[in-house]
């Protein structure tokens, strides 16, 4: 056979079987009880894209800025006091061209110490955080969410029966599995798994041994998805032109000239909380607010969480527009987008 037809051959089951983008590489940071994982590799853009959101939103400081270590703006025990995580470490669950995954184990210490977890899957090749929405169309979606419920509260009581517990130990979790927003999952062979552990109280959740990660597979949902949810699980397209604007999302863009990223979650009901960071100097700022309609009215907060200023934003579509404005009456223009190609 010619050489340049077993070569081109060869490039395209490569193709076929890693699809366009590589798996990340892994880099492990580490200090006292807390470790990280910086990734490289895969698609550069992707990779920065995804360091950024986990940095901001986990350790409220962007690599490259810490004066002493990564976690010195969250860590109560290191060289800051404003911050309360004591523990964090992390677990990567699925790693490829197409998706990535990664779970977070961690403490921190208020009047008490409390204990959770994080879950993160990310498209691999642009970067952009999944959300379980963005892979389902409206009504798959709905039809989802009643799958998993069924799947959690039937496993939910083998568990009881499994571990000895009567029905009055954790008897909250039901109601709990009915009103979850399915922040906290994750995407690993094939199957969507919905882990329901931040539902149990700090005691419960310390002490018990429940199995509350509950394994949904491709074959019980492949009908409910949309073009984003087959290009997912099927290896049938590119995934780069597939992107969420579900909050949380790291947005780029500017206040007045100065590079900034940003990130917003809902908290509950009407309340917005989340974090921005200069480019120039990478630390996170605080933000806490409303929202209406799309419309975030946010109060930006200082390390001693006392007001500095108030954002104005109205997101629609792919950007997000206001202004900011400083206890001086100063107000600068504010502009955002999300990730896009």
């Amino acid at each position: 056979m010619n050489k340049y037809i077993l070569l081109f051959i060869i490039l395209i089951i490569s193709h076929l079987t890693f699809g366009q983008t590589k798996s990340f590489s892994i880099k492990k940071i580490s200090y006292k009880t807390f470790s990280f994982p910086i990734i490289s590799g895969g698609d550069s853009v992707a990779a920065d894209r995804v360091n950024m959101l986990l940095q901001l939103g986990e350790l409220a400081l962007i690599k490259g800025h810490e004066q002493h270590d990564i976690f010195e703006v969250i860590s109560v025990n290191n060289h800051s006091s404003n911050g309360g995580k004591t523990n964090i470490c992390y677990t990567i669950l699925e790693n490829n061209g197409r998706t990535f995954s990664v779970q977070f184990d961690e403490a921190a210490v208020d009047m008490t110490v409390h204990y959770w977890q994080s879950d993160f899957t990310f498209n691999s090749a642009n970067g952009s955080l999944i959300h379980l929405q963005d892979l389902f169309t409206p009504v798959g979606y709905k039809k989802f969410k009643t799958l998993a419920f069924a799947k959690q509260t039937a496993e939910y009581k083998q568990e009881l029966k499994a571990n000895k517990y009567s029905d009055s130990v954790i008897d909250y979790l039901p109601k709990g599995f009915k009103g979850m927003d399915y922040t906290d999952f994750y995407i690993k062979n094939g199957s969507i798994f919905i882990n329901a552990r931040g539902l149990l109280s700090k005691i419960d959740f310390v002490s018990s041994n429940l199995n509350l990660v509950t394994r949904i597979k491709y074959k019980e949902f492949n009908t409910l998805l949309n073009d984003y949810g087959r290009a997912v699980f099927t290896d049938s397209a590119s995934l780069n032109q597939y992107y969420s604007h579900s909050m949380p999302q790291l947005m780029t863009g500017t206040i007045d000239k100065y590079l900034i990223v940003m990130l917003l979650k809902y908290a509950y009901n009407t309340r917005a909380v989340g974090l921005y960071a200069y480019l120039k100097n990478g630390v996170g700022i605080d933000l806490d607010g409303k929202i209406n309609k799309g419309h975030f009215m946010l109060i930006e907060k200082d390390q001693k969480q006392n007001k500095v200023a108030d954002i104005d934003l109205i997101i629609k579509n792919d950007t997000a527009t206001g202004t900011w404005k400083g206890l001086n009456g100063k107000t600068y223009k504010l502009n955002l987008s999300f990730p896009t190609n």
